[in-house]
């Protein structure tokens, strides 16, 4: 006897996807339904929403109803594209292939990573293995790292490696950035110290003026003076000489040798409390040891970041008046000055990127905000830039990918609750977007950046790692108590009111480096 079960039929087409895609992109080049317009430049761009929300999480957001962009029928894309690229992107939405010049494949791979599109970046990843040579390898090598590719990132390294010293009178070297430097000089360090060390100079050399500044803190998290060959260092008892003036004349330098053979070295972690009559520590995280340096500013619930030299504090209130400047603390000379910084709102959340401090939110009179502004540090002026869409207080800020990301915080407009929503500035855009959720249960949080991980913690709660492609968070670690985070020298270290830890990479848990009792404490590098 025949079961119902048998007598169901089962109907399947395997080339239906073939054909109902085809179709959709023949309706595409026909503008057929179509009901949206992407404009890169002079050129249009038509599609249809639905296909694009499905091929891409980034316009999923962006069609969501809680955004404008929702109710536009074209949307200017402003991030780093051309009309080759972006109708190499819009062909594979709609059918899965693209045809493009091997030369585009870089910008092709960021705008994948923009659209959050990883399936794809993975078969572009194994056409582009197969291209890896001593001439191309540095270009696919920094590609790789800046939009996570670990195949190429591997292959393209292995090749830089068995060319790194040809690489050190290499003109090119001299145009990268300081992260694309660094890329090249965690490579090659350990087993080329001598090259390492030539290229840091040369690098520094080209743009001496604006590039003087990274002398210390690149030799030394890349060089071992004891390392260098007798062409570059001879011993003369007592002490050592290095045969370059270049490093005999700049502070840095100086410091460097002076820590590398004296173990004299400056402590690079601050701590304070946004509480009045508060200390500013310093912690030497190699050495455990902490040092009282300078008392705080008269002031109530400011930020405060450290940009070179110094420490920055703006916002907050003095005997319940809000200050007109902001102020900094220069390590060195171990001194207190004004600057013309009038943020003039309590907790605002802040980070630091290239040569310039963001900005975000804050509260005065029990009304917390959405604005957003850049402080450049060079030349001392400040900048409105657009809103952001949630009001929020003490959120925590960081740097990730060119672009910033607000976590958590808390909003007296909203009734009162934490923020949950995480939200995104891209400056080549200029405006932000949706970027993901995360339970926050507290009205305060920080975040840092380490080796392009971002972790965030809530003030009083949990330390979290949050994966920005795929918007998730991860617990690290449960923590209880006040506590605060900051990244230095690609380590995550955790101040709380029993002492200072740091984050082992290898288990994720924090090991206590220094036991204390801190009052509510902020750590920055």
């Amino acid at each position: 006897m025949s079961t119902k079960e048998s007598r169901k039929l089962v109907v399947e087409d395997p080339n239906y996807s073939s054909r109902y895609f085809k179709a959709l992109a023949e309706f595409r080049e026909a503008k057929r339904f179509t009901d949206i317009t992407l404009q890169v430049g002079d050129t249009e761009f038509v599609a249809h929403r639905a296909v694009l929300s499905a091929a891409s999480p980034f316009f999923n957001a962006m069609f969501d109803d809680a955004f404008a962009e929702s109710q536009k029928e074209k949307v200017n894309l402003l991030h780093e594209t051309n009309v080759a690229v972006m109708s190499a992107v819009l062909d594979y939405m709609y059918s899965g292939k693209l045809t493009i010049a091997i030369k585009e494949a870089a910008l092709l791979l960021r705008n994948f990573d923009y659209f959050q599109m990883d399936g794809v970046k993975e078969e572009c990843e194994k056409a582009l293995l197969k291209t890896v040579n001593a001439e191309n390898c540095l270009e696919l090598l920094l590609m790789a790292d800046e939009i996570s590719l670990p195949g190429l990132h591997e292959t393209a390294a292995d090749f830089v490696l068995r060319n790194f010293k040809e690489f050190c009178n290499s003109d090119e070297i001299n145009h990268l950035t300081i992260r694309q430097l660094e890329t090249i000089l965690n490579i090659g360090n350990v087993r080329h110290p001598d090259t390492t060390y030539k290229i840091i100079i040369s690098w520094i050399r080209f743009d001496e003026t604006n590039r003087n500044s990274y002398i210390h803190n690149l030799l030394s998290k890349y060089v071992k003076a004891t390392n260098l060959s007798e062409d570059l260092i001879v011993q003369k008892v007592p002490k050592y000489i290095i045969n370059d003036d270049f490093i005999a004349n700049h502070e840095g330098g100086v410091q460097w040798l002076l820590e590398s053979f004296f173990n004299l070295k400056h402590s690079n972690l601050y701590i304070f409390s946004t509480k009045t009559e508060c200390p500013v520590y310093s912690f030497n995280p190699k050495a455990a040891s902490l040092h009282q340096i300078a008392k705080q500013p008269l002031l109530d619930n400011f930020s405060a970041v450290k940009y070179k030299d110094s420490i920055y504090v703006v916002g907050g209130q003095a005997n319940d008046e809000f200050t007109d400047d902001g102020t900094k603390y220069d390590i060195k000379k171990k001194l207190w000055t004004n600057i013309n910084c009038p943020i003039r709102k309590n907790q605002c959340g802040l980070c630091v990127a290239d040569d310039k401090m963001y900005i975000v939110g804050g509260w005065i009179d029990q009304i917390s905000y959405n604005t957003v502004s850049s402080f450049d540090f060079e030349r001392n002026e400040i900048l409105t830039l657009p809103n952001i869409e949630f009001e929020r207080y003490s959120p925590g800020v960081t740097y990730y990918n060119s672009s910033i990301y607000v976590f958590g915080g808390h909003s007296v407009l909203t009734d009162d609750v934490c923020m949950s929503f995480v939200e995104r500035y891209d400056p080549r855009e200029g405006k932000w977007a949706h970027a993901g959720t995360i339970d926050n249960f507290d009205i305060g949080c920080t975040c840092a950046l380490v080796s392009n991980s971002i972790y965030w913690k809530d003030w009083n709660a949990s330390l979290q790692y949050f994966d920005p492609r795929c918007q998730l968070s991860e617990l690290v670690q449960e923590f209880t108590g006040f506590g605060t985070i900051t990244s230095f020298e690609n380590s995550l270290y955790l101040a709380n009111e029993e002492g200072i830890s740091q984050l082992n990479s290898d288990d994720e848990q924090c090991t206590v480096l220094f036991m204390s009792s801190f009052k509510s404490p902020f750590i920055i590098a």
